[in-house]
């Protein structure tokens, strides 16, 4: 399937990142190949190719017919926003915060 295909593409991504690396043999895989606080929501997103940038024209500035749209300047701030709050996120925090989401939903 091609999202089967999609993930193998990722976690090669991911592996050429060297955010991971990869185990061979029976009851091998992927693990974290740096220290999950060390590592950004953004450094990831960028890992796999994803974009941040809300833009149609990423940016370019001719998002309609050449020219500049009307919202252009409210897509960057959003896009900045985004990526300033990716940036101040990090592996480790999310890994918490799923930790402390599931203890609540156990009880």
């Amino acid at each position: 399937s091609s999202s089967a295909a999609s993930d193998v593409y990722k976690r090669q991504k991911l592996r050429k990142a060297s955010l991971v690396k990869s185990i061979r043999g029976p009851g091998g895989g992927y693990l974290l190949n740096v220290n999950a606080v060390d590592v950004t929501l953004t450094q990831i997103i960028e890992a796999v190719d994803e974009n941040i940038d809300l833009r149609r024209c990423h940016g370019s500035k001719d998002c309609l017919r050449g020219k500049q749209c009307l919202s252009h300047h409210l897509w960057c701030e959003v896009s900045d926003q985004i990526r300033g709050f990716l940036s101040s996120r990090n592996l480790q925090q999310v890994i918490d915060d799923y930790k402390i989401n599931q203890d609540i939903q156990l009880h």
